[in-house]
């Protein structure tokens, strides 16, 4: 008993000396208007837009709109909200040409033009300054905005060069971990670009569903994911056992960890909220790392297609040695970044639901994280 109450002692002394980082600062100059709000703000709604002093004049109409370009109508289209993030809409031109993506600031005058669905890889993000709106709200905000498009984007490069930093020290002065994963996991002997990412995101998830497992009792799982990390880090190890075992257990773990913070009947003790909020920077780490997985999972395929004449994806992967061991399992990975994500969400959720300690406000900035989105 006594040993019991010095642990919850020593892991509060230590999370309590911790700095605090508020990321939430970071992020707020680009918080998205999100849901109802997202959707009002473009029905019925005419205003301008402008960068590189050129300017285009949107009007939306019910499920409609056209742009005016010096007077001219040079396109017309349906649009709709996205059902699933509602953080975006979708624009279809009527004569055929691309689809197109806008997201809006909530508190800012700024729009988001994107060439292909928000998260996807080689998709390019162009900033717009509204001018001109016939929303009074829109109105004010204008009014309140100094400066183009283009200081915008500069103001935004300088927070997010700060937000690294602030990641950076939330996982290793709050948790004592190197801010390079890197170097807190070794090279991993990763033979690939995907298999190091890989490693990377499984690295931080496994550690935060050790932690979130301690959190439940469940210490024969802990001990488990624990070894499973020494053996994950383990380059002598050949590699496709590695990715393969690491995989499974992520699957399965992420299974049981899930019904354990859905059952509401579960009351946690002090030492286990301590270890559950101990998992949040973990788990905020790991889906920052699916970031560029996913890219580079995104980027292999590709390059594999392209040069396949549209051949089969499955029976091309042992044609191609650069893809070496991740070759097993590179056809999953999509849907195995979706499930981690998902999961971390969950996570998170939970944690606001037990009034977890989210030292940092991360559960805010992985809201905002612009995770893939994938279909």
């Amino acid at each position: 008993m006594f040993f019991r109450f010095l642990l919850i002692l020593l892991i509060s002394i230590n999370l309590a000396n911790a700095k605090t980082i508020d990321l939430s600062k970071s992020f707020n100059i680009e918080k998205n208007l999100k849901g109802k709000a997202l959707k009002e703000f473009f029905s019925n709604h005419t205003f301008t837009i402008s960068r590189d002093n050129k300017t285009l004049q949107y009007k939306f109409k019910n499920k409609i709109y056209e742009v005016t370009e010096n007077g001219k109508i040079i396109e017309t289209g349906g649009w709709k909200m996205n059902a699933f993030t509602k953080k975006h809409i979708k624009l279809k031109p009527a004569k055929g040409s691309k689809s197109y993506f806008f997201k809006k600031l909530k508190d800012k005058p700024i729009i988001y033009r994107f060439n292909g669905l928000p998260g996807k890889e080689g998709v390019t993000k162009k900033t717009y300054k509204i001018v001109e709106s016939s929303s009074p709200l829109a109105q004010k905000q204008i009014a309140s905005f100094k400066g183009s498009a283009e200081d915008f984007d500069e103001d935004v490069k300088k927070e997010k060069n700060k937000l690294n930093k602030a990641v950076g020290n939330i996982v290793s002065n709050t948790l004592g971990v190197s801010k390079d994963i890197s170097k807190s996991f070794g090279e991993f002997g990763a033979s690939s670009e995907v298999s190091y990412y890989f490693f990377q995101a499984s690295g931080n998830y496994l550690k935060a569903l050790e932690f979130l497992h301690r959190a439940y009792d469940n210490n024969v799982e802990a001990d488990k994911i624990f070894a499973s990390l020494e053996y994950m880090k383990n380059s002598k190890i050949d590699e496709n056992e590695r990715l393969s075992s690491t995989k499974m257990l992520i699957d399965s773990s992420s299974k049981s960890i899930k019904a354990n913070v859905q059952n509401s009947s579960v009351a946690l003790s002090e030492i286990g909220r301590t270890y559950y909020e101990k998992a949040l920077p973990f788990a905020f780490a790991a889906a920052e790392s699916t970031i560029n997985l996913y890219g580079a999972t995104s980027r292999t395929i590709q390059n594999i297609t392209n040069n396949s004449g549209g051949s089969n994806l499955n029976s091309l992967l042992s044609n191609f040695a650069e893809v070496g061991a991740i070759a097993s399992v590179l056809p999953e990975l999509p849907a195995f970044v979706k499930n981690m994500n998902t999961t971390i969400k969950f996570v998170f959720s939970g944690a606001k639901e037990k009034k977890i300690r989210d030292n940092g406000n991360l559960s805010k900035a992985l809201d905002e994280l612009e995770l893939p989105d994938i279909e």
